[in-house]
């Protein structure tokens, strides 16, 4: 690759997440001035209230930009791609999802971030405390879509065409912890970004790392909204050596899991290879 083409792929890696800053930027602007008319002095107070539609409203409009990029993306960069998810592939990507935000959440629990990052717990109040079914359709579900239209879809594997794997999937998971915008979910958004990465490596097939980020994050709206679960997650905090051995039990289930799909994904591989030369 010439210096003119790799300065033109080093630029359609930026393109992307400054699109991604900006509409941020000006939907939350329009969103504060809409506010501000309404509900006068008190708009900055009632703020929080609104994060939810305005995160909601942020993620279509960049789904509406991300989309049609990523579709001239794959028409344009010819790669093998896993058609098909089995039915033991789904339930091994819903297991490590689940044991992936249990241990990664339960050892943020464990650590001093939230004590030194207070601005994190802020962040996590206002997205979190509304209706259930609004969050599992803006946080759960709409969310990682988009964000893994940006990270995986559109600037991994644009970095592909210049970085070797290793490389691409550091970066790609960096960007994915700094666009969160806080040190607590940074730091949970950059590990679960390099499995995220991993797995769309292996297949690529935006679907497995969607999957992922879809049930991980309706895992995380689940513990924290639904009652019998937050008590649940509470009361083992409470004991914190029982805390602890869950949180390595979870982890490593994640792992376990994780093992167990990238085995069943080589022995498709090997199948289809297997059909394809008879």
């Amino acid at each position: 690759m010439n210096q003119k083409s790799t300065s033109s792929a080093v630029l359609s890696i930026f393109i992307p997440l400054i699109l991604y800053l900006v509409v941020s930027t000006i939907v939350g602007a329009i969103a504060g001035i809409v506010l501000g008319f309404r509900l006068g002095i008190d708009a900055l107070s009632e703020l929080p209230k609104y994060t939810i539609f305005i995160v909601l409203l942020t993620n279509i409009v960049l789904f509406l930009i991300f989309y049609p990029l990523y579709i001239r993306d794959k028409r344009n960069h010819s790669y093998t791609k896993k058609d098909t998810i089995s039915f033991k592939q789904i339930i091994l990507l819903l297991l490590l999802s689940i044991g992936a935000c249990i241990s990664l959440n339960s050892l943020i629990s464990l650590s001093p971030l939230m004590e030194l990052f207070p601005r994190s717990q802020e962040v996590l109040a206002s997205i979190y405390g509304h209706n259930l079914w609004l969050e599992i359709i803006s946080v759960g579900i709409i969310a990682p879509i988009v964000e893994e239209l940006l990270c995986r879809g559109l600037i991994f594997r644009r970095l592909r065409t210049i970085l070797n794997f290793r490389f691409s999937l550091i970066l790609s998971a960096l960007i994915f912890a700094i666009i969160h915008g806080n040190m607590v979910q940074g730091l949970y958004a950059f590990t679960l970004g390099l499995i995220l990465a991993y797995f769309y490596e292996k297949t690529s097939n935006l679907l497995y790392p969607i999957i992922i980020h879809i049930f991980a994050n309706i895992c995380s709206v689940l513990i924290s909204e639904v009652p019998i679960l937050r008590q649940g997650m509470e009361a083992m905090e409470a004991n914190i050596l029982y805390f602890i051995l869950f949180t390595v039990i979870t982890l490593i289930a994640a792992i376990f899991f994780g093992i167990a799909l990238r085995k069943s994904l080589a022995t498709t591989d090997e199948v289809t290879n297997h059909i394809e030369t008879e």
